[in-house]
């Protein structure tokens, strides 16, 4: 009997010491959770403050900083931008509107057309203030040096008006005939800006009497070959 009773006492206080030992492991376990979810909250709430405090400062620098738009340049104009063969196209305008009794003009022309002659190519040529005329491409061939040439006729001209463009590889030379008068045109490719020559202005300052014959000397009239 005493065994017995020594043997429950025994185990009686053997499950209590286990019950407390498994209430301490609760414990501790469940301040270990309650410690690590603390520290999660902190690591959040600092994360939180930082990326707040960067968004003050990058607003702050946005402000005293203002954002300025960059203008990339302008691409140059392609060798087949324009299809001469489709709608009208203007070659190039006058920029003065004064050209009268001047022997040489500014001129604009526009790049993408220069750079797109083309066999059947139409191009329209303010040639004064009041006229245009307008230029059809029907031939083309290698001049002497390699340079390309092309030969225009002025649409609804007659046989003594025409067009002859020589194309070098920096500027393009127009020499153009019409009702309005007789022009040679230089013209930078890459930025259409060009100067125009008027003959008839020069013909007209060399020979003001508009003499058609050249006088010969009596000493030549009246020697004869023997």
């Amino acid at each position: 009997m005493k065994y017995t009773w020594l043997m429950r006492t025994t185990l009686s206080a053997l499950g209590v010491s286990l019950f407390s030992i498994y209430l301490v492991g609760c414990s501790e376990s469940s301040d270990k959770l309650e410690i690590k979810h603390s520290a999660t909250e902190k690591l959040k709430v600092r994360a939180e403050q930082t990326e707040h405090r960067t968004s003050q400062q990058n607003k702050k620098q946005s402000t005293n900083n203002p954002t300025v738009a960059v203008t990339l340049p302008e691409q140059p104009a392609s060798k087949k931008a324009v299809d001469l063969t489709q709608g009208q196209h203007q070659l190039w305008l006058l920029p003065d509107a004064d050209i009268q009794n001047q022997e040489t003009y500014a001129v604009q022309a526009d790049p993408s057309v220069l750079s797109s002659f083309i066999m059947d190519g139409v191009v329209t040529m303010q040639v004064t203030t009041e006229h245009s005329v307008t230029a059809k491409l029907i031939e083309t061939y290698n001049g002497d040096m390699g340079e390309i040439v092309w030969k225009g006729e002025i649409v609804d001209g007659n046989d003594t008006e025409s067009m002859l463009v020589t194309e070098g590889k920096r500027t393009t030379i127009i020499s153009l005939a019409t009702r309005y008068g007789n022009q040679t045109v230089v013209i930078d490719k890459q930025t259409g800006k060009g100067r125009a020559t008027s003959e008839d202005e020069i013909a007209q300052r060399q020979n003001p009497e508009h003499v058609d014959a050249i006088t010969v000397k009596d000493d030549l009239r009246n020697s004869h070959p023997k």
